[in-house]
């Protein structure tokens, strides 16, 4: 527990979150990409799980679209989606992603 100088006191399970430092632009963006994938797809279909290695490619091809220079659509908003849904998709579908390269032990000399 914490106690403030006003005398409240309040759990410290937060302590190591800082939502407070979030981008509001970058949250407005990704939440613009999930209203137009929403009105595309359906509100929660990505909820049914993408594997890591197909959400990877979408960003980097729209990250590539974006360093070509084509701006017809928020290239930066979609790759944000994109690398949001694989952290995601890591933690809620492992099943999805066991093709993915296997881990490497930097522990292990070379």
């Amino acid at each position: 527990m914490e106690k403030h100088p006003t005398g409240a006191v309040r759990g410290t399970d937060l302590k190591n979150l800082k939502y407070h430092l979030m981008s509001p632009v970058a949250i407005r963006r990704y939440a613009e990409v999930m209203a137009e994938g929403a009105a595309k797809y359906g509100e929660y279909n990505w909820e049914k799980g993408f594997p890591i290695s197909d959400l990877l490619d979408h960003t980097f091809e729209h990250l590539l679209k974006y360093l070509d220079g084509d701006r017809s659509e928020d290239h930066l908003g979609h790759a944000l989606w994109n690398m949001c849904a694989a952290v995601h998709s890591e933690e809620r579908w492992p099943e999805l992603n066991k093709n993915l390269r296997p881990v490497v032990d930097d522990k292990q000399p070379g």
